[in-house]
């Protein structure tokens, strides 16, 4: 089964060598804007806690990026620990778990790179055709893209970047990610509001509201509050209602609409936050 990879990438030091000349070069910035990054990296994280994805960092980027961070520790006397922090919170440090060879090369722009977190990520997905790979661009490209054609050892390809912004990345989660959610039609809870069961146990049954296809395109967008992921919600602006998915296994979910007045009794706070963060986009 496939899976999602996330690979985030940070500009450099103006000052920095042997890095390729598609990254975005920066000079020595205050505390608060080095604070920006590091808070970016967190909430991005902390929004995404349901999704199920290898987060990966690149140590080289990393350390180029700090550069002045590492040289001035006395002016930033907290900025080095709390980006090592924000890059362990995200993932793994990919050179660990390298894939790539010597001799494997990207061509990007008529430039030649080897060694480097392109061509990582072009090898991956090279040699895994059923899971997904992206560069989360946390403002390291000198020029923004969603797609970059790339040659990897001499084969043309496509590589996925996304900026670290939660309305792009969660366009990009419904669109890519691997495994796929999966929405199954529960007839306990019927279609369109309808040839629901009449009751559950004595209780009121909830409805679905929409059709199986509706109900499928707001699982992809459906956002949750945990690693756990069993109960995932998306606002029906069609219905003007929320919905609730519950988690059956193997990334396959069914669902239901809520009540207005069940809401705040079904569905976290934080989760309506993340809802309403998305739809504002």
């Amino acid at each position: 089964m496939g899976h999602t990879e996330l690979f985030l990438l940070l500009p450099i030091y103006v000052e920095a060598s042997g890095q390729p000349g598609y990254l975005k070069r920066i000079d020595v910035l205050e505390k608060d804007d080095y604070q920006v990054y590091i808070d970016g990296i967190n909430k991005v994280k902390a929004f995404f806690c349901y999704e199920n994805f290898n987060g990966y960092y690149d140590s080289k980027n990393a350390k180029d990026f700090m550069i002045p961070i590492d040289v001035l520790s006395d002016s930033y006397p907290k900025v080095s620990v709390l980006l090592r922090k924000a890059m362990l919170n995200w993932g793994s440090d990919w050179r660990r778990l390298k894939t790539i060879a010597e001799d494997d090369e990207v061509s990007y722009f008529g430039e030649t790179i080897r060694e480097d977190t392109m061509c990582e990520v072009a090898n991956r997905q090279a040699l895994d055709s059923e899971s997904s790979f992206l560069i989360v661009d946390c403002d390291a490209f000198a020029h923004k893209a969603e797609k970059r054609d790339v040659e990897f050892n001499g084969n043309p390809m496509v590589l996925n970047t996304c900026e670290i912004k939660e309305s792009k990345l969660a366009n990009w989660f419904a669109n890519n990610r691997s495994p796929v959610r999966v929405f199954h039609l529960n007839p306990k809870h019927g279609e369109y509001g309808k040839s629901a069961h009449p009751n559950n146990k004595g209780d009121e049954v909830s409805l679905l509201l929409c059709s199986k296809e509706m109900a499928s395109e707001l699982l992809a967008n459906a956002v949750g509050e945990d690693e756990a992921c069993r109960t995932l919600y998306n606002y029906d602006v069609e219905n003007a209602c929320f919905i609730e998915f519950k988690g059956e296994g193997r990334n396959a979910f069914h669902g239901f609409h809520v009540k207005e007045e069940l809401v705040k009794a079904r569905i976290p706070a934080d989760v309506i936050k993340k809802i309403e963060l998305l739809l504002k986009k």
